[in-house]
């Protein structure tokens, strides 16, 4: 688990690569980036296949063919994926779908890190949750067949008695209902307790607004979950389904897909359903095996247990390592127990994991993000360099020690490892965007420009291509340098999101910059009237209305930016943006 992502290793034609398992995916698919890393070649989709994700945009995809894709000990042979549509993270290569996890039956055992491929010979009348104690609960939902489904498991479900067709997607981050299904249920954005949750977006560029908002209860297969919180988005369903029932609900249940049977089996493994962000607490929530003896059902409870959070489960006591064999699945493990935010056994985990192979750098890069997690800043920076040390070309590692290290100030060791992620890491790879922020943080600016001009070449149909356009427009500006591809960039990066503040804001110092003014002051108003403590738009406001010959209300502003921040004088005038 990469905190909610459950990934595997796999190999394209040899190379090692990670895949995203994604059951919510009808077809496996990587980004033009990776197809052009791993030397994919690429031809035409079908005529009339399109692609839509949550938020029902649309991207434009081709299609590649993989002589060898690996799995575990599987050689497959002739795969085929779909290619295009947004990067996940640096370091995963794409979505591995359900032309592939559909070959036969599918077990997702998250919460120990495992996910089992299995081909069933004359089960049909049996039930297929064959790990289930005598007397746990067996929850059981019929699924549509694939072809009905469009490649996808999908069944019933129902929040607070209203029925809804849901995805069994472990790709989908986190579970998230349609705004249109939660008003079927009787939530409304505006009821009591509902809070905005931010942005998502889907496999194409379009964002979408999401909310958190309380649900009394929440059915599928005979398990109830009262008094719990579900995330909504302002999105269309795929394919008429309402919800997306995500890896917060897998990591929660163990779960075997028949599609033989046209069956979803699973049982509870204890703990809150949805609500993992919160932290660990004891509680009476029923361990696995504890579910009533003598029925089909079971209830659980999501609401805040004493001491005002949900509750995990703790695990059961495992019994002592006695090979080196054993860490790995002990680093699946603690990974899981990340994933569910339970880190105390997540760290007892992965130090067992390290003392039996103290020469493996994933293990101790996995540990440094749990003592992140755990705010344990000089453990992290002890495992991070203890992983360098055995893998000095562990991208990830260098990239969380240059973040760690500009925490603390300290630019010059950061920017070492920025500049071997630099040497090392694929050009058009998702990497180059990590570099960018980063190298902006340390304010080398050039070198981020450098790596945002890379980036986007390569992901123009990406999610985040906004956000990158609008970061080298700033970098632009501060520099005071190409001014015309400046506003070039920020002005793509408002058409990709008219209505963030950011992005307006910076068009607005880039035409500070430009000396166009009124124009300027026309951005830093919309964009203040989003945020007005936005100090650098406030105090460019100032500055354009000054240079208008607006000298009071210019100055007005520029006392109000300063009684926000003292220092933002000093910080505009270091790049020359000066009254």
């Amino acid at each position: 688990m990469r905190d909610m992502r459950p990934s595997v290793p796999v190999q394209f034609n040899g190379a090692e690569a990670t895949l995203l398992v994604d059951s919510g995916a009808f077809w496996s698919m990587i980004s033009a980036a990776s197809a052009s890393e791993f030397g994919l070649k690429l031809g035409p989709v079908p005529f009339g296949l399109r692609i839509e994700g949550a938020g029902g945009s649309a991207a434009e995809v081709a299609l590649t063919t993989v002589d060898e894709l690996r799995i575990a000990d599987a050689s497959l042979r002739r795969r085929q994926f779909l290619v295009g549509g947004s990067e996940l993270e640096a370091g995963i290569a794409g979505v591995l779908g359900q032309n592939i996890l559909g070959i036969a039956d599918t077990e997702y055992d998250l919460a120990n890190g495992v996910i089992r491929l299995i081909r069933a010979l004359d089960c049909r009348k049996y039930t297929l949750a064959y790990w289930a104690k005598e007397d746990q609960a067996i929850g059981v939902v019929d699924i549509e067949s694939m072809q009905n489904s469009v490649n996808l498991t999908v069944g019933s479900a129902a929040v607070n008695g209203t029925k809804i067709r849901v995805i069994f997607d472990t790709g989908a981050g986190i579970s998230m209902l349609t705004r249109g299904a939660a008003a079927r249920a009787g939530i409304k954005l505006d009821d009591p307790g509902v809070v905005p949750a931010g942005l998502a977006h889907g496999v194409g560029k379009q964002f979408f607004r999401t909310y958190i908002a309380p649900v009394k209860s929440f059915s599928v297969g005979g398990e109830e979950v009262r008094n719990t919180k579900l995330r909504i988005g302002d999105m269309p369903g795929i394919d008429g389904t309402d919800m997306l029932l995500g890896p917060d609900f897998f990591l929660s249940h163990r779960i075997y897909v028949s599609n033989q049977q046209h069956k979803l089996y699973f049982t509870y493994n204890g703990g809150p359903v949805f609500n993992l962000k919160s932290g660990v607490q004891s509680s009476d929530v029923p361990a696995p095996d504890a579910a009533p003896a003598a029925s089909n059902s079971t209830t659980t409870d999501d609401s805040s247990a004493p001491g005002g959070s949900p509750a995990l489960a703790a695990p059961a006591t495992a019994p002592a390592p006695v090979s080196p064999g054993e860490a790995a699945e002990l680093s699946r493990l603690g990974m899981a127990l990340a994933a569910r935010h339970d880190y105390e056994h997540a760290l007892e985990d992965l130090e067992r994991a390290c003392a039996l192979a103290p020469n493996e750098p994933e293990y101790f890069y996995e540990r440094a993000y749990i003592h992140r997690e755990r705010k344990e800043g000089e453990a992290a920076l002890a495992d991070l360099d203890t992983t360098l040390r055995l893998k000095p070309d562990h991208l990830l590692a260098l990239l969380a020690r240059a973040q760690m290290r500009l925490g603390k100030g300290n630019r010059d060791d950061a920017r070492a490892d920025l500049d071997a992620v630099d040497r090392a890491a694929p050009k058009p790879s998702e990497y180059r965007y990590q570099l960018a922020q980063l190298y902006a943080s340390a304010h080398l600016l050039p070198a981020a420009i450098a790596k945002y001009d890379l980036w986007i070449a390569a992901h123009g149909e990406d999610a985040k291509i906004g956000s990158a356009h609008n970061a080298r427009c700033e970098a632009k500006v501060l520099l005071d340098q190409d001014l015309d591809n400046a506003l070039s960039d920020c002005n793509a990066a408002v058409r990709s999101n008219p209505r963030s503040a950011a992005y307006v804001g910076n068009r607005g110092l880039a035409r500070l910059r430009h000396g166009d003014y009124k124009k300027a002051v026309d951005d830093f108003d919309d964009a203040l009237k989003v945020d007005p403590k936005l100090v650098w738009f406030l105090y460019g406001r100032g500055i354009a209305r000054i240079r208008l010959g607006k000298s009071a209300e210019g100055q007005a502003d520029i006392e109000a930016a300063k009684a926000i921040r003292p220092a933002i004088a000093e910080d505009t005038a270091a790049y020359g943006i000066v009254p």
